[in-house]
């Protein structure tokens, strides 16, 4: 039996949606017709659908939902707005996949999940790096006990200039955070995926903005910033008077059973540029980075032992593939459409992210340990 086509929209145009969703629809085929593209910037609706031969082109959001009514909507806009665009997605009748963080209040999130079940519909959270080879390695080295109990988690993700330059993503009223809601919440979604998803108990955190509202201009590149295939389209003018979130990120994440997450994210700020995760557990450690191979730091007969499992990327893509988290969560989310595959992202992991998100912005205004079951009530 032939499988559905889905008929398929985007709100937002930007970056995410020119480098990574829109090529991954092209590597994964036929089952995604790509009816519409719509954003309040008209130049870059244009512009993103003329290179991918996309139809309808719209600045109104319900007009295309209206006009157009198609099965599935990517929804990629500026943090702020993902929740009305949602909303109005799943009330046209389409199913929707969010551009992460689908929220930044933990009620917001739980509205979104509850209205697409109250509808029959999906709400997928575009949570792609738990789809990238190294991220399952690592979910797979810590779920089969290889670890053993672990109880301390660092990470870092810091970016010594690396604010995006591009769209919205240093207003607040657009963005509502900074290197949190960008870097963090990834990190964050997949630490928790990979430790099988203890609830969050407290959260202690800081935030800073030091740099990107000085007006300091030293050199930098898109790539640094995210933009790893370039950002295609014409991007929004950028002015620094506008930065108004943080500029680097701190904090202490404690997780039900006692382990610990701490963290540092940064977009700006006089550190090296590093990516990095730590896991400590019983048994052994694991660390990977971007500059060396996942390792594990162990004991084998009486000497101390490191070692590096021999992890090959299983998948093939196109030079044009520069975010491949984007095509495995695509895969899973048409596999689940079409009854053949479990969701890899679910939702009570997404709230338990969530409560984290709402937390940290707590304890930053207000100074103080925030308890996560006070959100979550």
């Amino acid at each position: 039996m032939k499988k559905k086509v889905f008929r398929t929209a985007f709100i937002g145009a930007g970056m995410i949606t020119n480098c990574a969703h829109l090529p991954a629809m092209q590597v994964i085929g036929d089952s995604f017709d790509v009816v519409g593209v719509s954003d309040i910037r008209e130049n870059v609706a244009n512009e993103t659908a003329k290179r991918f031969n996309i139809t309808g082109v719209y600045t109104d959001n319900r007009k295309m939902l209206e006009e157009l009514k198609p099965d599935l909507v990517v929804v990629a806009t500026p943090n702020s707005h993902h929740k009305e665009a949602s909303l109005m997605a799943l009330r046209n009748g389409a199913n929707v996949i969010c551009e992460k963080p689908v929220a930044l209040k933990y009620q917001d999130a739980v509205d979104l999940f509850n209205e697409a079940d109250k509808l029959g519909l999906n709400f997928f959270p575009a949570q792609t790096m738990r789809f990238w080879t190294e991220y399952q390695a690592v979910k797979r080295i810590a779920g089969e006990g290889s670890l053993g109990d672990i109880y301390y988690v660092h990470f870092d993700a810091v970016r010594r200039r690396g604010i995006p330059k591009w769209g919205f993503f240093h207003m607040k009223d657009y963005n509502v955070g900074g290197p949190f809601c960008d870097l963090a919440v990834h990190e964050i979604d997949m630490i928790l995926w990979a430790l099988n998803n203890p609830k969050a108990v407290t959260v202690s955190g800081n935030a800073w903005t030091k740099i990107g509202d000085s007006g300091e201009e030293l050199q930098t590149s898109p790539e640094q910033s995210g933009a790893f295939g370039g950002v295609q389209i014409t991007p929004r003018p950028y002015d620094w008077h506008e930065f108004d979130v943080e500029d680097l990120a701190a904090g202490i994440i404690r997780l039900e059973g006692g382990t610990m997450i701490s963290f540092k994210t940064s977009w700006a700020v006089n550190l090296p540029d590093k990516y990095e995760r730590q896991f400590a557990g019983t048994k052994a450690g694991l660390v990977f980075n971007n500059e060396m191979p996942i390792t594990i730091y162990s004991g084998m007969s009486g000497w101390q032992t490191d070692m590096q499992p021999k992890i090959y990327d299983q998948y093939q893509y196109p030079d044009n593939i520069v975010f491949p988290g984007h095509v495995g969560l695509l895969k899973n989310v048409i596999g689940y459409l079409y009854g053949e595959e479990e969701l890899v992202v679910r939702k009570e992991q997404t709230l338990n992210v969530t409560s984290i998100i709402e937390a940290f912005y707590s304890s930053v205004n207000q100074g103080r340990e925030i308890s996560c079951n006070d959100i979550v009530k």
